[in-house]
């Protein structure tokens, strides 16, 4: 896949991928240690991102490694993706 084609299927519309090999017991893990380490609790629709050793995504056609969690309905929900560590 060109460049381009990945920044395209990577970009705001289609949305950031974790990388290969992934599974959602890790990406479950992951947002789970970042709610926790920010003390989230229901109420707030705070976002809070964290930066690892290692890329674990691809956001607009580069290798991230940050992981950014967005919560809505009060805190209620969370949804989590790679974004790029300069972002946050």
């Amino acid at each position: 896949m060109s460049q381009a084609e990945l920044a395209r299927r990577t970009d705001k519309v289609n949305g950031s991928k974790f990388l290969p090999g992934t599974t959602l017991e890790r990406i479950v893990q992951m947002t789970r240690e970042i709610l926790e380490e920010n003390g989230a609790e229901v109420g707030s629709n705070d976002s809070y991102g964290k930066i690892y050793d290692s890329a674990i995504g691809i956001s607009r056609g580069v290798a991230v490694r940050a992981v950014r969690v967005r919560r809505s309905n009060r805190g209620r929900y969370a949804h989590a993706y790679p974004d790029d560590e300069k972002r946050l």
